[in-house]
Protein backbone atom coordinates (compact mmCIF):
# COMPACT_ATOMS: atom_id res chain seq x y z
CA UNK A 1 0.00 0.00 0.00
CA UNK A 2 1.47 3.34 -1.02
CA UNK A 3 1.91 6.33 1.29
CA UNK A 4 -0.95 8.09 -0.47
CA UNK A 5 -3.25 5.14 0.11
CA UNK A 6 -2.27 5.04 3.77
CA UNK A 7 -2.97 8.73 4.11
CA UNK A 8 -6.21 8.93 2.17
CA UNK A 9 -7.30 5.34 1.81
CA UNK A 10 -7.69 3.70 -1.51
CA UNK A 11 -9.22 5.92 -4.18
CA UNK A 12 -11.35 3.08 -5.45
CA UNK A 13 -12.68 2.29 -1.97
CA UNK A 14 -13.76 5.85 -1.27
CA UNK A 15 -15.19 6.77 -4.64
CA UNK A 16 -16.47 3.55 -6.06
CA UNK A 17 -19.93 4.19 -7.43
CA UNK A 18 -22.16 2.86 -10.10
CA UNK A 19 -22.29 5.60 -12.64
CA UNK A 20 -25.73 6.39 -13.93
CA UNK A 21 -26.22 9.06 -16.53
CA UNK A 22 -28.66 11.89 -15.86
CA UNK A 23 -29.68 11.62 -19.45
CA UNK A 24 -31.18 8.19 -18.83
CA UNK A 25 -34.84 8.71 -19.65
CA UNK A 26 -35.89 5.77 -17.50
CA UNK A 27 -35.11 7.71 -14.27
CA UNK A 28 -37.89 9.44 -12.43
CA UNK A 29 -37.50 12.92 -11.01
CA UNK A 30 -37.04 11.53 -7.49
CA UNK A 31 -34.38 9.09 -8.71
CA UNK A 32 -32.50 11.94 -10.38
CA UNK A 33 -32.65 13.95 -7.15
CA UNK A 34 -31.37 10.94 -5.18
CA UNK A 35 -28.57 10.47 -7.71
CA UNK A 36 -27.63 14.14 -7.42
CA UNK A 37 -27.67 13.93 -3.64
CA UNK A 38 -25.42 10.85 -3.77
CA UNK A 39 -22.95 12.61 -6.08
CA UNK A 40 -22.99 15.73 -3.91
CA UNK A 41 -22.29 13.57 -0.83
CA UNK A 42 -19.34 11.94 -2.65
CA UNK A 43 -18.04 15.35 -3.66
CA UNK A 44 -18.39 16.52 -0.07
CA UNK A 45 -16.35 13.51 1.12
CA UNK A 46 -13.73 14.35 -1.48
CA UNK A 47 -13.62 17.96 -0.33
CA UNK A 48 -13.32 16.84 3.29
CA UNK A 49 -10.39 14.62 2.31
CA UNK A 50 -8.77 17.54 0.49
CA UNK A 51 -9.34 19.77 3.52
CA UNK A 52 -7.79 17.16 5.82
CA UNK A 53 -4.73 16.74 3.59
CA UNK A 54 -4.38 20.51 3.21
CA UNK A 55 -4.42 20.96 7.00
CA UNK A 56 -1.78 18.25 7.37
CA UNK A 57 0.37 19.93 4.71
CA UNK A 58 -0.02 23.28 6.45
CA UNK A 59 1.00 21.75 9.79
CA UNK A 60 3.97 20.04 8.15
CA UNK A 61 5.01 23.27 6.41
CA UNK A 62 4.83 25.17 9.70
CA UNK A 63 6.97 22.53 11.42
CA UNK A 64 9.49 22.62 8.58
CA UNK A 65 9.59 26.44 8.78
CA UNK A 66 10.18 26.29 12.53
CA UNK A 67 12.96 23.75 12.03
CA UNK A 68 14.59 25.93 9.37
CA UNK A 69 14.41 28.92 11.74
CA UNK A 70 16.04 26.85 14.51
CA UNK A 71 18.75 25.62 12.15
CA UNK A 72 19.43 29.19 10.94
CA UNK A 73 19.76 30.37 14.54
CA UNK A 74 22.22 27.56 15.30
CA UNK A 75 24.21 28.41 12.14
CA UNK A 76 24.38 32.06 13.19
CA UNK A 77 25.64 31.02 16.63
CA UNK A 78 28.21 28.75 15.00
CA UNK A 79 29.29 31.58 12.68
CA UNK A 80 29.72 33.91 15.66
CA UNK A 81 31.78 31.27 17.45
CA UNK A 82 33.92 30.66 14.37
CA UNK A 83 34.50 34.41 13.91
CA UNK A 84 35.59 34.69 17.55
CA UNK A 85 37.85 31.63 17.25
CA UNK A 86 39.39 32.96 14.02
CA UNK A 87 40.16 36.32 15.61
CA UNK A 88 41.70 34.55 18.60
CA UNK A 89 43.87 32.35 16.33
CA UNK A 90 45.05 35.40 14.36
CA UNK A 91 45.86 37.25 17.61
CA UNK A 92 47.73 34.28 19.08
CA UNK A 93 49.62 33.67 15.83
CA UNK A 94 50.83 37.28 15.88
CA UNK A 95 51.80 36.84 19.54
CA UNK A 96 53.81 33.68 18.73
CA UNK A 97 55.55 35.47 15.84
CA UNK A 98 56.43 38.33 18.20
CA UNK A 99 57.81 35.90 20.79
CA UNK A 100 59.84 34.13 18.08
CA UNK A 101 61.33 37.44 16.92
CA UNK A 102 62.22 38.33 20.50
CA UNK A 103 63.76 34.90 21.01
CA UNK A 104 65.88 35.36 17.89
CA UNK A 105 66.99 38.78 19.05
CA UNK A 106 67.68 37.54 22.58
CA UNK A 107 69.63 34.58 21.26
CA UNK A 108 71.69 36.91 19.07
CA UNK A 109 72.40 39.20 22.02
CA UNK A 110 73.49 36.24 24.14
CA UNK A 111 75.79 35.08 21.36
CA UNK A 112 77.34 38.55 20.99
CA UNK A 113 77.76 38.81 24.77
CA UNK A 114 79.47 35.41 24.95
CA UNK A 115 81.80 36.30 22.06
CA UNK A 116 82.76 39.58 23.73
CA UNK A 117 83.35 37.73 26.98
CA UNK A 118 85.47 35.16 25.16
CA UNK A 119 87.55 37.90 23.53
CA UNK A 120 88.05 39.64 26.86
CA UNK A 121 89.03 36.40 28.53
CA UNK A 122 91.41 35.43 25.77
CA UNK A 123 92.96 38.90 25.87
CA UNK A 124 93.16 38.97 29.65
CA UNK A 125 94.77 35.55 30.09
CA UNK A 126 98.53 35.62 29.51
CA UNK A 127 100.06 32.77 27.58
Amino acid sequence: MSGRDQLLGSYNDAYETDYVSFEDDSLTFEQRIQLQDKEIAEQDRGLEDITHVTRQLKYTAIRIGDEVDDQNEMLEDLDDGMTFAHAKVVRETAHVEDVMERAKATGLCCTVFLLILAIVLVGAIPF
